[in-house]
């Protein structure tokens, strides 16, 4: 259980720290020619003719999809985060009250049982405690008479701890059924955790492949200015195959963020009332 509620806090603080990653690279991922910048492409594109015309054409519209795609990504990753992150908690919570409606009842009679014998063991207890008491004495007038009294509550004193025992009984049996489920729904959930390192190599690796990207773009666009067409068709081919890699990663940080949903909803479906 505490290993459990550690690992729960871990991963919401990683889903925390994640989440503000990520609100920071989908504001910093968006490459765009400023209106200068995009003149002097459309001039040098222009200029170009022929094949080079179109393949520019062609690399810039696609540059300008992918990016529309990564922006689709990011944007459903934030809302699988957000439903995965509320499901966790709705579910963890309904683990903590499994079978308590069954096991509030017993609890309450074990109680209440143990409270209606208490004065009946209690005497029982008094009297043997005066038969000891009075044993030195040799007085075998009150030592029969405690000795009687003793005799007579034993057989209720017997009833009644069998009474207390089978609701103890009863209650522990109905809390091991509680927590085997509870083990079974945690066990599930606990597979979330290769899912959470998928997302987070996913986001390492995607950081690496933007620093690249964002070193390339700011070199790209004197190569526009200067009107090397041949020389800014080379750089966004590069920044392309950047650009898909990324949008890769970050497919794939959607993908590991819908099978978390899939272990919640499998875990959803081990609890009572599913």
């Amino acid at each position: 259980m505490k290993r459990y509620a550690l690992r729960s806090m871990a991963a919401a603080v990683f889903a925390l720290l994640l989440f503000a990653s990520m609100s920071t690279a989908a504001a910093a991922a968006s490459y765009e020619l400023s209106k200068t910048v995009k003149k002097s492409f459309d001039a040098m594109t222009e200029s170009a003719g022929g094949k080079l015309r179109t393949q520019l054409n062609g690399q810039y519209g696609k540059w300008l999809e992918l990016q529309e795609r990564i922006r689709g990504s990011e944007a459903e990753l934030k809302s699988l985060q957000q439903a995965n992150d509320e499901s966790l908690k709705a579910i963890r919570e309904r683990i903590k009250r499994i079978d308590e409606d069954k096991i509030a009842p017993l609890k309450q009679s074990a109680a209440e049982t143990k409270e209606r014998y208490k004065p009946l063991l209690d005497s029982y207890t008094a009297v043997n405690k005066q038969i000891e008491a009075a044993r030195p004495l040799q007085n075998k007038e009150l030592n029969a008479m405690l000795r009687m009294q003793a005799d007579s509550l034993k057989i209720p004193v017997q009833l009644a701890r069998s009474d207390m025992k089978a609701k103890d009984a009863a209650l522990k049996a109905a809390k091991d059924a509680a927590a085997a489920k509870q083990k079974k729904a945690r066990d599930t959930l606990e597979a979330i955790e290769a899912h959470e390192e998928a997302i987070k190599a996913e986001k390492t690796a995607a950081a690496a492949v933007k620093k690249s990207l964002d070193a390339d773009w700011k070199t790209f666009a004197p190569l526009v200015k200067q009107g090397d067409a041949n020389g800014s068709s080379e750089k966004l081919a590069a920044m392309l195959d950047r650009l898909e890699q990324l949008a890769r990663h970050k497919t794939n940080m959607v993908e590991a963020e819908n099978k978390i949903a899939a272990v919640i909803e499998k875990a959803k479906k081990l609890l009572p009332g599913a």
